[in-house]
């Protein structure tokens, strides 16, 4: 099991940009994306999708990396 799930600094309802098809051109924003619901941690500012993804900027459990 995670350690994440155990920790204080875990918010797992936090909504991020998906993106679905990025823009081709720097100055125009055709970009396709969608809102999925993912996990935070508060410590290191990380967000991600996965929540075994949230230990790699840092962890105040398992250490620095």
């Amino acid at each position: 099991m995670c350690k994440c799930f155990n920790c204080d600094n875990l918010v797992d309802d936090e909504p991020i940009k998906v993106i679905d098809f990025a823009s081709t051109s720097p100055f125009s924003n055709d970009e396709i994306y969608h809102w999925e619901t993912a996990y935070k941690c508060t410590y290191n500012g990380s967000t991600e999708i996965n929540v075994e993804d949230l230990a790699n900027n840092g962890c105040r459990c398992i250490g620095s990396d």
